[in-house]
């Protein structure tokens, strides 16, 4: 809300217990952020302190990202190459393709941390 006030409601993890639901990788670089469930808009992130404008809050490389480029270069998606897919097409394909890699998935514990199912589109 533009004020640095840092929400009271309960979190939906807390930054103790993060890597023992498979969120390791994601959580230890998080420092000003923490996962949380919104009761209005839902799952998202938010400020565990009040923060300065212009202060960096979260930093994420790209290789730990789904995106497009990723998405094309796995070897199970070659044969779709030439196939005319969305961007967002192509990650959909990704993320349901090392889904059903379960633990054997590079990805494994991201998809753990997500939601099993949504009740709200992506946008």
């Amino acid at each position: 809300s533009g004020t640095g006030a840092v929400s009271q409601a309960e979190p939906m993890l807390s930054m103790s217990t993060v890597s023992e639901d498979g969120c390791s990788s994601l959580a230890s670089p998080w420092g000003l952020v923490e996962p949380y469930d919104f009761p209005d808009t839902g799952r998202g992130l938010r400020c565990v302190r009040a923060v300065a404008e212009g202060e960096e809050l979260l930093a994420v490389p790209l290789e730990e990202c789904w995106h497009e480029m990723a998405a094309r270069r796995a070897p199970e998606l070659a044969a779709l190459a030439d196939a005319s897919l969305s961007e967002t097409d192509a990650i959909a394909l990704h993320l349901l393709l090392e889904r059903a890699k379960g633990d054997g998935s590079e990805r494994a514990a991201h998809l753990r941390s997500m939601p099993p199912v949504y009740d709200s589109t992506l946008f």
